[in-house]
């Protein structure tokens, strides 16, 4: 007599999520990550102004930032973090150039999602005060919502599929137990 294991199994059910995360970072997409956001992160307090408590909370000021960054300061925090991650894996000067590109113009097309969603969260907030709940109004605003989170997300994986193509498999490798 043939026994089905259930379904819900914790080892049927999550197999196919950890293969599926294995391959992610094995083929950079995790390590790229690191690369392009997470080491601007980490180095945010060596940044020229940073200092003893001074973090950066977000690409577009969060908390720990004190107010938005402006355009021009996103780019050094991205190119500082960038180039430190890359140091770490031996990235040829060439690679660094394309990368960098790739980074950067995932930020100069992510910066208008950002205000959208500024915009959103205000209209939310005022719709929430408002004298009375317009729940037509509140839905589409997540609405919104999701279709700006549907666009970063699009293009940050963009960008991170551009640079994980720009380092070889070891750096990869690299990158991806620095994640660890």
């Amino acid at each position: 007599m043939h026994t089905k294991q259930p379904e819900s199994s914790p080892t049927v059910a999550t197999r196919p999520k950890r293969r599926m995360f294995k391959y992610l970072l094995t083929g950079g997409v995790g390590g790229a990550l690191l690369a392009g956001g997470l080491g601007m992160a980490a180095s945010a307090r060596a940044m020229p102004g940073g200092g003893p408590g001074c973090h950066m909370g977000g690409m577009f000021g969060g908390p720990g930032h004190h107010g938005r960054m402006d355009p021009e300061e996103m780019r050094a925090r991205l190119e500082f973090g960038t180039d430190r991650m890359l140091k770490k894996v031996d990235a040829t000067p060439a690679q660094r150039e394309q990368i960098k590109q790739a980074m950067l113009g995932a930020l100069k097309d992510l910066q208008p999602l950002a205000d959208g969603h500024r915009a959103n969260r205000d209209a939310f907030t005022a719709a929430l005060a408002a004298e009375t709940i317009d729940r037509a109004k509140l839905e589409s605003l997540r609405v919104a919502e999701l279709q700006l989170a549907e666009q970063a997300s699009l293009r940050m994986v963009q960008a991170l599929a551009d640079t994980a193509e720009a380092l070889d498999p070891g750096q990869r490798r690299k990158l991806a137990e620095m994640a660890q």
